[in-house]
């Protein structure tokens, strides 16, 4: 009785954890099809191609298994949890990051623009702060970010 007590207790736990990302996506206006989705596994870098367009850069990813993952996650390193949800607005892909562990609480979207690579003025959209050109919210800072120091670039008269 007390295995299927157990059961029955994981499922919620889960299944409220994956409502959470769901809920959040709504409030930022992204439509979502499912949650729940298998988690990916990948190793990935950008590069900035020209410091004076920081929107340009090289994007290198690979993908790797959860064998291959559980062998590299003994070394010492920083890691950036996030879960990504794409919504086709208009012409343009938005990608909203939800950052989970020491980064809890942090949404990011990110706009996938055309060749012109300018937002229309009529985006759908506003934008609570412009952070493309912030090295702050780059993904190897932020895997080294602590809570703290997140909290300090919004309310930094907390510190």
């Amino acid at each position: 009785m007390s295995v299927v007590i157990f059961i029955i207790v994981l499922a919620v736990l889960i299944l409220s954890h994956e409502f959470g990302h769901f809920i959040v996506a709504k409030k930022c206006g992204v439509r979502v099809d499912e949650f729940g989705l298998p988690t990916i596994f990948k190793l990935g870098q950008k590069i900035r191609i020209n410091s004076d367009q920081p929107s340009t850069n090289a994007h290198t990813t690979m993908y790797i298994s959860k064998e291959e993952f559980d062998i590299l996650a003994v070394l010492p390193c920083n890691t950036l949890e996030k879960v990504r949800r794409i919504e086709k607005i208009g012409d343009f892909n938005l990608s909203v990051d939800v950052f989970g562990a020491q980064l809890l609480g942090l949404v990011l979207a990110e706009i996938d623009l055309d060749a012109s690579g300018t937002l229309p003025d009529d985006f759908p959209l506003d934008l609570a702060n412009e952070v493309t050109n912030d090295e702050r919210f780059t993904g190897g800072t932020l895997a080294k970010m602590t809570a703290k120091e997140l909290n300090s670039i919004f309310n930094p008269e907390l510190i």
